[in-house]
C-alpha cells in the first residue's frame, strides 16, 4: 500500500512537468543589414542607386513575393533570385531618377516575403537634390515630369481640382504644403507676393521656367492644367498676401 505522502509527491512531479514541449516549426526569416539610406547631396538629373543586402536567417527557403515602390520614378529589383536558401544572401537594388526634382526627397519601398514573423519590410531612400542646369541638356523636362513614370505624382492628382486643393495636389510637392518652400521657391513670402503680378504668375505657372527646373503646367505645353485651373492657382497664391498683411501689427 502506497503511503499518502508519496502519492502527493508523485502528483506534484507530474504537474511540474506540464504538457509535452511542442516542436519548433521550421520557417524562413528575412534580415536586412540596414533599411534606411541617405544618399546625401546629388545633382538634379543624376540617378541615385543603392542596394539593401538581406540574409535568410531561417531554416527554410525564403520567397520574396514583391518589392513595391512609392512612385513611378523609382525602381526596386531583387538581385539573387526570388527564392533565397537558408543562410544565403541576396539584395534589393533601388534606383530613382532625380530629373526635375529639387530639395529633399524620400522614397519608400515595401518588400514582401513569406517570413511569417515579418511579412513586410519597409526600406527608405532619402537625399537632397541641388540644381545643375547642365543636367537639363539632352532631355525634355516636360516629358519627364508629366510622362508615364512621374505623371502619377505631378499630373494625375490635378484632375478636376482648382484653388487650394489643386495647389496641395501638384504645387506643394516642390513649394511646400503651406507655400513655405521645400524643393523650390517659397511662395508665401510677403516680399515675393508684393512684387509678383497676376500676369507674371500666370506665365510662370503655365509656361514654366525650364532653366530653373520648373516645367510648364498648362496643357498647351504638355502639362495637366487648363486655363481655369491656372487662374485658380494665381488667385489662391495672390490671396495669401492679404492674409499675411492682416497679421502684421499696426505701427504705433
Amino acid at each position: 500500500m502506497m503511503r499518502p505522502d508519496r502519492g502527493v509527491c508523485w502528483l506534484a512531479v507530474v504537474l511540474s512537468l506540464g504538457p509535452a514541449a511542442q516542436p519548433v516549426m521550421a520557417a524562413p526569416q528575412i534580415s536586412f543589414g540596414h533599411v534606411q539610406y541617405d544618399a546625401g547631396v546629388v545633382f538634379e538629373g543624376a540617378p541615385v542607386v543603392h542596394v539593401y543586402p538581406f540574409t535568410n536567417r531561417g531554416d527554410r527557403p525564403l520567397r520574396v513575393l514583391s518589392a513595391e515602390v512609392s512612385c513611378g520614378c523609382t525602381e526596386a529589383t531583387v538581385i539573387g533570385g526570388d527564392v533565397v536558401a537558408p543562410g544565403a544572401v541576396a539584395e534589393v537594388r533601388v534606383a530613382t531618377d532625380t530629373t526635375g526634382k529639387r530639395g529633399r526627397f524620400t522614397k519608400e519601398i515595401e518588400v514582401t516575403s513569406d517570413d511569417p514573423a515579418q511579412p513586410v519590410t519597409a526600406l527608405t531612400l532619402t537625399g537632397r537634390v541641388v540644381k545643375d542646369v547642365a543636367a537639363h541638356r539632352g532631355h525634355n523636362l516636360q516629358a519627364v515630369i508629366f510622362g508615364e513614370r512621374c505623371g502619377g505624382c505631378h499630373a494625375e492628382p490635378a484632375a478636376g481640382l482648382t484653388g487650394t486643393p489643386l495647389y496641395e495636389a501638384v504645387c506643394a510637392y516642390c513649394h511646400g504644403e503651406k507655400g513655405h518652400g521645400g524643393g523650390a521657391t517659397a511662395l508665401k513670402r510677403l516680399s515675393y507676393l508684393r512684387r509678383v503680378s497676376a500676369g507674371g504668375l500666370r506665365v510662370t505657372i503655365g509656361q514654366g521656367r525650364p532653366d530653373e527646373g520648373m516645367p510648364g503646367f498648362h496643357r498647351a505645353v504638355g502639362g495637366p492644367l487648363d486655363d481655369a485651373q491656372v487662374e485658380s492657382l494665381v488667385t489662391t497664391i495672390l490671396g495669401w498676401r492679404g492674409a499675411i498683411e492682416a497679421e502684421i501689427p499696426p505701427v504705433r
